[in-house]
């Protein structure tokens, strides 16, 4: 058995073990840091044993709190209850290497029910595991005929996966215009349908970035969920892209403008026309003053 418990993982990750206190370290400060009165809660799942997973979750709840969020990291153990998820704003599901348990997508399902807004990351084909809770989520709350390729690549080391955004898509033309996004590892996932939703990034019937926004899934139509079939496009380590080219570290990628992009709208903070600015510390948007169509409208919790 390699150092990271299957064949798989190690060659999809490689490298040694990630300190357990980064993220743990990360949260305490989250904790300890003042948090503004009117911020909204965001929940973060993350995995031990895998550097990617948790220097994206790392990242991701900086850029979270950056945006008045107060950012929760969890890694839950085998068996755990997520318990009840409506007091988020929205939840971000980072275990690639974890297939989404019978338990926490029965969570999720309920959370979508109520509004929610949910990021479910995935991986290549060497993840199908994954991939299928991912898909089998999306089509039981109504998002179609959701599939993923099962293709296995050959290749074995790092490399630069950059994708072109839909330039039709806000979430690549508002709050921060992205036309690329850099997925790398040695390889990443891709969509070969996305039922009721549309692609984001890749091409239709070969997308990394999908999304599902509200009146997309018949039976969570306030729902917003995201599917990314990568883990190093937000990591920040030796094989993360979320701020330079894994090839070649002095050239930047627009994945955190991405991200951004991402968290804005599905937590509701809002920016352009479909995402409202919302500064930092300032509630969220009254009923009265957006649509309940919109993705400002506060959801009921």
């Amino acid at each position: 058995m390699s150092q990271f418990g299957s064949p798989r993982l190690e060659a999809r990750f490689g490298g040694p073990w990630c300190s357990a206190g980064l993220a743990a370290a990360f949260v305490a400060g989250l904790l300890l840091a003042p948090a503004p009165a009117t911020a909204g809660q965001a929940l973060v799942l993350t995995e031990a044993g895998v550097p990617e997973v948790q220097e994206a979750g790392v990242a991701l709840g900086q850029i979270l709190t950056d945006k008045g969020e107060v950012a929760e990291l969890r890694e839950p153990l085998p068996g755990d209850d997520l318990g009840d998820l409506t007091p988020y704003d929205c939840v971000f599901d980072l275990r690639v290497s974890t297939p989404i348990p019978a338990q926490d997508a029965q969570r999720f399902s309920d959370y979508a029910v109520t509004g929610g807004g949910m990021l479910l990351l995935g991986e290549h084909g060497a993840f199908d595991f994954r991939n299928v809770t991912v898909t089998g989520l999306l089509n039981g709350l109504g998002g179609g005929v959701v599939t993923t390729s099962t293709f296995l690549t050959t290749n074995t080391l790092p490399i630069d996966i950059i994708e072109p955004t839909n330039p039709d898509h806000f979430l690549a033309t508002e709050c921060n215009v992205v036309t690329e996004v850099d997925y790398d590892g040695i390889a990443n996932g891709q969509f070969l349908n996305t039922g009721n939703g549309t692609w984001v990034t890749g091409a239709p019937t070969s997308a990394c970035a999908a999304l599902w926004e509200t009146g997309d899934l018949t039976n969570a139509p306030q729902a917003r969920v995201a599917s990314v079939l990568d883990i190093n496009f937000m990591a920040t380590g030796v094989k993360g892209t979320l701020d330079f080219e894994v090839t070649d570290r002095t050239i930047p990628t627009q994945n955190r403008a991405f991200v951004g992009n991402m968290v804005n709208y599905l937590c509701k903070l809002c920016c352009g026309s479909n995402m409202k600015a919302r500064l930092p510390g300032t509630p969220h948007a009254p009923k009265s003053a957006a649509s309940p169509a919109s993705p400002c409208s506060p959801r009921s919790k």
